[in-house]
């Protein structure tokens, strides 16, 4: 999201260009009047310019905060043209003298290594792997102007190729075998599959100060403009496949992301890709869709999705998440968390992007914060002891923890160990459970604990109670009467009934 432009008297500046429609200056800095910020490099939170200011070489900036650049020193030369950083060395350009070598291991106290000067007027340089591609300006004439160095003994370099030929080369980049270089009448493609003898295989009428690559392709840039290559095919007669002229004076060119930005004389443009691997190019609306992403076989009941995202105008993005696996989808908001109606085990997320052919929204990154649930920790019941001579019995458990709240807690009686259809069930609130209404027998006792979202931890170990109510000795008039209360009761209404009519009185 940051730009790090060397703008020649301006020196080097920051800018935020997350929105690329709306770039924003971060900060600028300058070291003196004469100074003149003609190209750089950056390796980590450090940049590394080439001064071509009179007497002035490659200075280094402290870039860890782009709000504010912090200058760290210069590698005195005389007019430096361009850096290039591998590793721990630093390839300096000079103009007037040739490339210089530095240790930047460490960035504050830069060490120089090395020195060579076989050249005229060096304008560019690019290190791959164990080679190190020099280009000049040599004035127009069919003299060596681009030269190869193994540089594997970093302070014995050793040339193994030279390209005679007539350019003023103002850039080089190196993608394997093939080299883009920038001539000021046309851009060459170099094939460098033997080193030792660099072939040139096509070339482009538009002048060239400036070149990239990305994939197949390479960008030209220069006064006509910038120049989109085909270079799938080395040996095409014309690659270019487009262009933008409005990007005039074009002096650097880079890539990043889907975008091109072009530093030309006044100003620093960005292009959009005309082509690009981030790019489906399919009018309305695609899907994206996430495989299982949480770690958990609890319930999970809640989660907030966060994203990293660029949506130009015209476009949009939709985010949707799941808990069950994809069976039920609900449409969420980025940074506010969602509570599922169907929460899961299997948390997975959806994002729906929309926009027309030309271009497309952009997501950089996903990251869910996700609440699930683990079940609360088993109860221990307390043992009601061995023989109950009454009815009732007072049953009683330890506490439960649980990452919520305990809601209650089950409680089942059963007068068979397996429970498979227990006699009583309770749901208690509290810690113990008074059971009445029990009989001579064997009953067993088992409690567990239901925290509020409905999850219930396993059953704690099963205790048992014998009950025996002892037998109560009754008179023995008491069993009789017991044993022959029906007929009691019938001689009882006989009597009555008997005695009545002995006492009516006659009517006539």
């Amino acid at each position: 999201n940051i730009a790090i432009v060397a703008g020649g008297p301006d020196g080097i500046y920051t800018l935020d260009v997350s929105d690329p429609n709306n770039p924003i200056l971060l900060d600028q800095e300058v070291y003196d009047g004469t100074s003149f910020y003609r190209k750089l490099d950056v390796q980590g939170d450090f940049a590394y310019v080439a001064d071509y200011g009179s007497g002035n070489g490659m200075r280094i900036y402290d870039m860890s905060d782009p709000t504010d650049i912090v200058y760290l020193g210069i590698e005195g030369l005389s007019y430096a043209t361009d850096v290039a950083v591998y590793g721990d060395v630093a390839f300096v350009a000079d103009g007037t003298f040739g490339v210089y070598l530095f240790n930047i291991s460490d960035p504050y106290n830069s060490v120089s290594l090395s020195f060579f000067d076989v050249f005229t007027n060096v304008t560019a340089l690019w290190v791959q792997g164990p080679n190190l591609y020099i280009v000049e300006e040599n004035g127009g004439a069919v003299v060596a102007s681009l030269y190869i160095y193994n540089i594997a003994d970093i302070v014995n370099e050793v040339q193994i190729g030279v390209s005679p030929v007539d350019a003023m080369f103002y850039d080089i980049w190196v993608d394997g075998d093939l080299a883009y270089t920038a001539d000021e009448a046309w851009m060459i493609l170099y094939n460098f599959t033997d080193p030792t003898t660099p072939v040139w295989t096509t070339w482009t009428m538009n002048d060239s100060l400036g070149v990239w690559g990305f994939g197949p392709y390479c960008l030209s840039t220069g006064t006509h403009g910038v120049s989109l290559c085909d270079l799938s095919d080395p040996f095409l007669a014309d690659p270019v496949i487009s262009s933008y002229p409005l990007a005039t004076g074009g002096k650097q060119i880079t890539t990043s992301g889907d975008y091109t930005y072009v530093a030309n004389t006044t100003s620093l443009i960005i292009l959009r890709h005309f082509e690009s691997l981030a790019d489906t190019y399919v009018a309305g609306t695609t899907i994206a869709q996430s495989l299982e992403i949480d770690s958990t076989d609890y319930i999970i009941y809640s989660a907030t999705l966060n994203s990293d995202e660029f949506i130009p105008a015209g476009t949009g993005i939709t985010y949707y998440m799941s808990a069950d696996g994809g069976n039920n989808w609900a449409a969420v908001t980025p940074g506010f968390e969602h509570i599922f109606a169907n929460p899961g085990n299997d948390l997975r997320w959806r994002t729906e992007l929309s926009g027309p052919s030309d271009r497309s929204a952009h997501l950089y990154e996903i990251s869910i914060d996700y609440f699930y649930n683990e079940a609360p920790t088993i109860p221990t019941i307390n043992d009601p002891g061995v023989i109950s001579t009454v009815s009732t019995v007072d049953v009683s458990w330890s506490t439960s923890t649980d990452d919520v709240s305990i809601d209650h807690y089950e409680l089942q009686v059963d007068d068979q160990i397996g429970f498979a259809t227990p006699l009583y069930e309770y749901n208690v609130t509290g810690l113990s459970r008074i059971v009445s209404g029990l009989t001579n027998g064997t009953y067993y006792f088992r409690v567990r604990a239901v925290d509020t979202y409905g999850l219930a931890s396993d059953w704690s170990t099963t205790v048992d109670i014998n009950v025996e109510i002892p037998a109560t000795n009754l008179p023995w008039w008491v069993y009789v009467i017991i044993g022959g209360g029906l007929l009691l009761i019938v001689i009882i209404v006989v009597i009555i009934v008997a005695v009545s009519k002995k006492k009516k009185v006659p009517t006539r």
